[in-house]
């Protein structure tokens, strides 16, 4: 197979929306059949500060949704754009065109005014230019996996999105342009974001993730130890369908305030408390109709 590539008769914003996406997880790990990712898009970047500590004192489910709710800003910026993007936990990044940097900002404001003002969280967030962090010798790259007909999930490569997240940590760098609550405008949509299902257990009594990275400076080195990896976990645990640890059967909807409270503090920010409590009875609503 070759290296995917976009049209040049399509503009910049059809770029992720076109590439060909690969069969499989595993074709993935061969980065020769990653894109570039075009010089005139911004790798986005944004993590809530100190989450160790949050996540420590049992606020793990706010950190993780205050990184959903980034992306979820985002994406809504314009809906006729796919826009690539990897959840970390406690942050996302992501990758815009030239034309929706500066509402992706505008966003991230708001996202960093939902997380302070329903969350007690501090979210920072930035961007740099593509065609800075190639400037540097740090390559941008990414493909596309098809999980279904319908579902694709971006797989990012190249030591250029590493560099966008350090930067934003170390808050250094003369390309990188940091986003500030306190600026304006700070207009975002968080459509689409939910967050109405209960705890799922392990299917086989124990859940495990792993964080896995290549360091080699050499890509080829690091193809083959992702792949030797990966070769591993399936010899011992099996393929996806054995280890995936959501199966349908085992999603429920809940009806804990608790739990729901989440979905309604971002769905309804800024709106205030009566807004929330109505809510949350919808979603009482919904739920109980299945």
């Amino acid at each position: 197979m070759r290296r995917p590539a976009w049209s040049t008769s399509l503009t910049s914003d059809d770029f992720y929306r076109s590439l060909p996406a690969l069969p499989a997880f595993e074709a993935a790990m061969n980065v020769d059949l990653h894109a570039d990712l075009p010089d005139d898009w911004w790798v986005v970047v944004a993590d809530v500060v100190d989450s160790t500590r949050a996540i420590a004192a049992g606020d793990y489910k706010q950190v993780n949704t205050v990184g959903v709710a980034c992306i979820a800003a985002v994406v809504n910026v314009d809906r006729t754009v796919a826009i690539p993007y990897l959840f970390g936990g406690d942050g996302a990044m992501l990758a815009v065109p030239e034309r929706l940097k500066a509402a992706a900002a505008s966003a991230l404001r708001g996202a960093q005014r939902l997380a302070a003002q329903s969350f007690g969280l501090d979210l920072r967030a930035g961007m740099v230019h593509t065609s800075a962090l190639r400037s540097q010798g740090h390559w941008v790259r990414l493909a596309k996996v098809a999980l279904s007909e319908q579902v694709s999930l971006p797989v990012f490569s190249g030591r250029g999105w590493e560099e966008a997240e350090r930067l934003l940590k170390a808050g250094d760098g003369a390309a990188f342009e940091r986003i500030h609550a306190a600026d304006e405008p700070a207009e975002a949509d968080f459509k689409g974001f939910e967050c109405r299902w209960q705890h799922v257990p392990s299917v086989r009594g124990h859940k495990l993730s792993l964080i896995v990275a290549a360091t080699s400076t050499d890509a080829v080195v690091n193809q083959a130890t992702y792949r030797r990896v990966l070769a591993a976990l399936q010899e011992r645990v099996g393929d996806t369908e054995q280890h995936h640890p959501l199966r349908v059967d085992q999603l429920n909807l809940t009806f804990r305030s608790g739990l729901l409270a989440n979905e309604s503090r971002v769905r309804t920010h800024g709106q205030g408390w009566l807004a929330r409590w109505r809510y949350i009875l919808r979603l009482y609503g919904l739920n109980l109709a299945g």
